[in-house]
């Protein structure tokens, strides 16, 4: 995945439209040092530089000097040219404090959401000795997950990209940051996979072993594992390069991208990543989930009871496998679209499409706006995270006053505790009518019994 490919079509709009606009053509003596810019020499400017189509200079005073036999060269200088500002090349909309103040207001907010909403996340799981159930921990490993790509994606793509407009973070960084989007999105994708086996094993096969947690934790050592493994070519491949601009190459300013040996390597590697990203996990879920829905919302077969403790531990489960449908959902929207975006971009026609940056722009926000939803989605759709995280609230001193938070502690403190699915004691069972209607008979001849002696001994005492 490279983060850069958005500077990269901007370099070549800019280069079409310097190439279709007319260029200011100076002409300096060769014993003369080349001016950059006019307010650098203003008492020398206008004698040094001429603006004009001939090849002849101008016979001024100031020139008289110079015999007209000296070799002059043709050089296109930026008026206002600054190396330290990005703007200074162009008036586009890229380049405005319009638009940088956007790229602020909906970058920013996601860096510091999902930090705070993945980090209460896995302190939850951790410090809850009732959290530490094996579906809780691979929701803590997806919250790991989103903290690598909000704590060094993130910031360093908008700024890169939208503010600066290069790579001011150094060659290893320009390998990290890209390798550590692939391992995060990867690592995400088969997390929810193990999520979904889990469910559907206890679900589907209920006399069965579960996965017990020290196996869990070798499976969330396998997905990393996995992901690191998968995107390893990313950092061997990714370069710190000069785009074709004049404002690149006059400043010597980098981009981080990939830059493959052809281009039918990309394309074919961007494809397989493709696969392993979504193709195969979203089968996976589709079939798992699928199946699951049936035997959950299904019907409830013949000859089976159904009593307060049975329903309440179907709607347990019913609501648990809502909240993990509604991430697979969310996490498929938001990376779906970038990535089908990365494929096509292999198509030249497609790369030169003039409103691409700003397709670009929007898919790109929308997939790292996925790291902070899921902390948004367990304390709206789980009891027991919506209790961990008013708990942490209520410790911050300036929302413990809150009249509102401690009356929602003080009543549905208890209630927020109770069981959401996520925990390894409820499974869905049969219940054999037969020995449910005989140890009922049972029970009922023995209260009889017991309700005759006492009848019978106070009957003797009173005589």
């Amino acid at each position: 995945m490279e983060f850069n490919n958005l500077a990269w079509q901007r370099s070549r709009l800019d280069m079409k439209r310097s190439a279709l606009s007319e260029e200011r053509l100076y002409y300096i003596a060769a014993q003369q040092p080349l001016l950059r810019n006019e307010d650098d020499y203003p008492d020398a400017a206008e004698a040094l530089l001429y603006n004009g189509s001939s090849t002849e200079q101008p016979m001024q005073a100031e020139e008289a000097s110079y015999p007209s036999t000296t070799p002059a060269f043709n050089v296109t200088v930026l008026l206002n040219f600054s190396c330290t500002d990005s703007s200074s090349h162009s008036d586009d909309l890229w380049s405005s404090d319009y638009f940088k103040s956007v790229v602020y207001l909906l970058y920013i907010p996601i860096f510091i959401f999902a930090l705070l909403g993945n980090g209460i996340v896995c302190y939850i799981v951790q410090s809850t000795p009732r959290m530490r159930t094996v579906t809780n921990y691979f929701i803590a490993n997806l919250a790991l997950g989103d903290i690598l790509m909000s704590l060094f994606c993130v910031p360093s793509s908008f700024i890169s990209q939208y503010i600066l407009n290069y790579w001011p973070f150094g060659i290893v960084l320009c390998h990290f940051v890209n390798y550590s989007q692939v391992v995060s999105v990867l690592v995400s994708a088969y997390t929810l996979v193990a999520i979904s086996i889990d469910r559907y094993i206890a679900i589907m096969w209920p006399l069965r072993p579960r996965i017990t947690k020290r196996y869990a934790k070798f499976i969330i050592a396998g997905v990393w594992f996995i992901a690191l493994a998968t995107a390893f070519p990313i950092p061997v491949v990714s370069r710190l390069e000069v785009p074709s601009s004049i404002w690149h190459e006059k400043c010597e300013k980098y981009i981080c991208r990939e830059v493959w040996p052809s281009a039918e390597q990309g394309y074919y590697y961007t494809l397989t990543l493709f696969t392993l990203q979504f193709i195969v996990p979203l089968l996976v879920l589709i079939f798992t989930y699928t199946r699951i829905a049936i035997a959950v919302w299904g019907k409830r077969p013949p000859g089976e009871a159904e009593n307060s403790r049975d329903q309440r531990m179907a709607r347990s489960k019913r609501k648990m496998i809502k909240m993990m449908l509604t991430v697979v959902i969310v996490f498929t929207s938001c990376w779906l679209p970038f990535n089908i975006l990365q494929l096509m971009l292999n198509d030249e026609e497609f790369a030169n499409w003039k409103p691409l940056p700003y397709v670009w722009f929007a898919f790109h926000w929308l997939a790292m706006s996925h790291s902070c939803y899921n902390p948004i989605i367990y304390c709206y759709m789980n009891a027991r995270f919506r209790g961990g995280f008013l708990q942490i609230m209520y410790r911050v001193p300036g929302l413990r006053r809150c009249c509102c938070l401690h009356r929602y502690l003080r009543s549905r403190g208890e209630r927020s505790y109770e069981a959401t699915g996520t925990e390894d004691a409820f499974h869905l069972h049969r219940v054999n009518t037969c020995t449910t209607y005989i140890s009922t008979r049972r029970k009922l001849r023995t209260n009889s019994m017991q309700m005759s002696q006492f009848s019978c001994a106070e009957t003797t005492v009173l005589r």
